[in-house]
């Protein structure tokens, strides 16, 4: 059985959207590039020509769309007097500026590939297998072929890092540095840095360090949540008071990784996750920072792994995590948004409209090694799931996780309040979690996923610590929904799960999914388990349902005057184990 989340998604401040609740187990950024992306850069700039300003030339303009002159191509895709595309169909324009766009981003984007980290590998190599890749000349092509085999002689040693766990040197510091450091940061902030670092030559461990002192030492000034203008982020400022807003906390950290011999940059832009609608605005922007070690980009928010709000109490806690210490791009694109898509590091970023769009996915679904295989029986994918889902009906969604991994999901009204009783999780194989979510009774609603390790050997009553680790809403045109979910009064949509429904992995319930029915009907139940004995119990009596040949029990129950029934598994048919259990009107 489920209570309401212990940390809820903020309206506002660093929370990232993380959640956890019980349950009982049943850049503005100035990129460095590559000279190798100056060059590509210039050379795609030296393809422009003067622009002809003659009649519309069937052939030109083909030419055109086959070319690399941008400059030609801005001007096919305008209907401006004296430009080429005044005399165009709004299709043959629109053609040609969707070639436009795709040349731009193309060149625009090698630099980045270039500064991609190890474990975006995958956007590089995409890039150069593109059919435009075959427009490189052979030197610019042997550049980035040597760039792509560098990388993948690297391999990425972050997670090791991300453990979650505060590095107790940081406590060296002393409250006479810190004090010293607030009156005079020019001339005394080295020397925290310098206690800080102080025998340490990993350069990740080295970063984490001055990430674990400020995520420790400056705590979110909730102040500034009230006010229309943000003042007292300079290093001076956040020093004395302790308290920040993410452009202290970005500002701070890039000061002292600068005074540790680190390129650092502070990244301006958006994030989500902040409770309410997403919006491109005051409300949701964001700073963040991204280091450079070695030669490759790392991303670091020390605002997000500082703590987090407790939505229901709108108070603030400080809470260190490392769930924002070196996430890779393809990670930080679903709660990220720069204001310059080049920061995304990525082949293939992600516009204002996909980021507002897309579902919300937090570091903790990557930690848990979870992955998205199919939703309403569909094959899906993070790519290309929005953020608001549409259904008349159940909705489901089938969670790829490792073994002793517990997942789960809750549905939430536009209040805020936990609808009970309106998910069904499913462990239908050790690896595979199928997720079951009735339409929301006000027509919309807000899903949260969790997930989080299960304790081999607790009692199954023992509740589990999970974290939210995906979130999106769900809209139905019909309220109470469709496909046997009860919508009587205030009758539960599914049955009440127990905890041995959930372990061990195999037990799949097919019907009945309402959680109430009706005294005198009849009912058709199919349950797919590996126990050899499954029965309906109610009172004092056991009716066995029959079992089929491929394991399938099943059977047609007239639903007696009771209160509730339930069903319980076996392996000799006189000690049961209870699964599901149904209320009766």
């Amino acid at each position: 059985m489920k209570t309401s989340p212990r940390r809820t998604t903020p309206d506002a401040g660093p929370a990232s959207g993380q959640t956890e609740r019980r349950t009982v187990k049943g850049l503005s950024l100035c990129l460095v590039f590559f000279a190798v992306g100056i060059v590509l850069v210039l050379h795609a700039c030296s393809t422009s020509s003067p622009i002809p300003t003659s009649a519309f030339d069937r052939a030109d303009f083909e030419h055109a769309l086959a070319g690399r002159n941008l400059d030609l191509l801005a001007s096919y895709s305008s209907k401006d007097k004296g430009s080429l595309g005044a005399g165009l169909s709004s299709a043959e324009r629109e053609k040609a500026a969707q070639r436009y766009e795709a040349l731009r981003q193309e060149i625009l984007l090698m630099p980045a590939s270039q500064a991609a980290l190890a474990p975006d590998l995958p956007g590089l190599a995409a890039l150069l297998a593109r059919q435009e890749a075959r427009h490189f000349t052979s030197s610019e092509r042997a550049k980035l072929d040597s760039l792509l085999a560098g990388y993948a002689a690297v391999e990425s040693p972050v997670s090791k890092y991300r453990d979650g766990i505060i590095d107790p040197r940081i406590s060296r510091v002393t409250k006479a540095q810190l004090a010293n450091a607030a009156r005079d940061p020019d001339r005394y902030l080295m020397g925290i840095v310098t206690t800080l670092l102080s025998g340490e030559s990993d350069p990740f461990l080295r970063i984490k360090l001055i990430h674990d002192w400020i995520a420790d030492t400056v705590t979110y000034d909730v102040s500034m949540l009230s006010k229309t203008s943000v003042t007292g982020q300079d290093v001076t400022s956040v020093l004395s008071s302790r308290r920040a807003v993410c452009s202290g906390y970005a500002r701070l950290f890039e000061t002292m990784a600068g005074l540790a011999g680190f390129e650092v940059r502070t990244v301006n832009g958006y994030t989500k996750g902040l409770g309410g609608d997403f919006a491109f605005d005051f409300r949701n922007s964001h700073a963040w920072n991204m280091v450079r070690i070695g030669d490759l980009w790392y991303f670091v928010d020390t605002t997000f792994d500082a703590g987090a709000f407790d939505g229901s109490s709108a108070q603030y806690h400080k809470r260190y995590s490392t769930d924002y210490l070196f996430p890779p791009p393809f990670q930080l694109r679903f709660t990220h948004f720069p204001d310059n898509a080049l920061y995304q590091l990525s082949a293939t970023p992600v516009g204002r409209e996909g980021f507002r769009d897309q579902v919300l996915v937090l570091p903790e679904f990557f930690d848990s090694g979870l992955t998205l295989l199919q939703m309403s029986n569909a094959p899906t994918s993070l790519l290309s799931f929005a953020y608001l889902q549409k259904t008349n009906g159940l909705f489901s969604l089938d969670i790829g996780a490792p073994e002793q991994m517990l997942v789960d999901a809750s549905l939430f009204d536009t209040k805020g309040r936990e609808l009970e009783q309106y998910s069904f999780a499913s462990h239908i194989d050790p690896t595979v979690w199928r997720l079951v979510l009735a339409p929301p009774p006000a027509g919309r609603g807000k899903v949260h996923i969790f997930a989080g390790p299960d304790s081999p050997g607790k009692d199954n009553a023992t509740s589990k610590m999970l974290a939210s680790v995906l979130q999106f809403e769900l809209e139905t045109d019909s309220a109470g929904g469709k496909a046997g979910v009860a919508s009587k009064g205030t009758a539960p949509p599914f049955p009440k799960i127990y905890g041995r429904y959930h372990e061990p992995a195999g037990e799949l319930l097919e019907s009945p999914l309402a959680g109430s029915l009706a005294r005198g009907s009849t009912a058709h139940f199919v349950y797919h388990s590996k126990s050899k004995y499954v029965s309906i119990i109610y009172d004092s009596t056991f009716v066995p349902l029959k079992r089929g040949d491929d394991g399938t029990f099943s059977i047609d129950f007239r639903v007696p005057a009771t209160s509730v029934i339930k069903l319980g598994v076996s392996e000799d048919n006189v000690h049961y184990s209870i699964v599901l259990a149904w209320y009766l009107h």
